[in-house]
């Protein structure tokens, strides 16, 4: 979900901000995998550069509920540690 919603982020908390919508997207799926709903939302406004290229590479912000929060943050912290190994 790519929004720039304010009211939808209310009760959210910014989890991790990315460099790709390829990354944030990957996260958002190990996220949405283990039943914790998130929306990722550009740094810019670039619905037409996606378009023209496919990608963007200006930032995306992951967003997760407030009481999701920590458990968000350790599915991610244990994935990347898995990577590194």
């Amino acid at each position: 979900m790519f929004r720039k919603n304010t009211n939808e982020r209310e009760n959210m908390k910014l989890l991790k901000y990315v460099q790709t919508d390829v990354e944030a997207c990957v996260l958002q799926g190990l996220l949405e995998s283990c039943g914790i709903y998130c929306i990722i939302e550009y740094d810019a406004e670039v619905p037409s550069s996606k378009v023209v290229i496919g990608a963007t590479m200006l930032g995306v912000n992951i967003y997760v509920r407030n009481e999701d929060y920590e458990e968000a943050k350790k599915i991610i912290e244990e994935s990347t540690i898995k990577q590194d190994i």
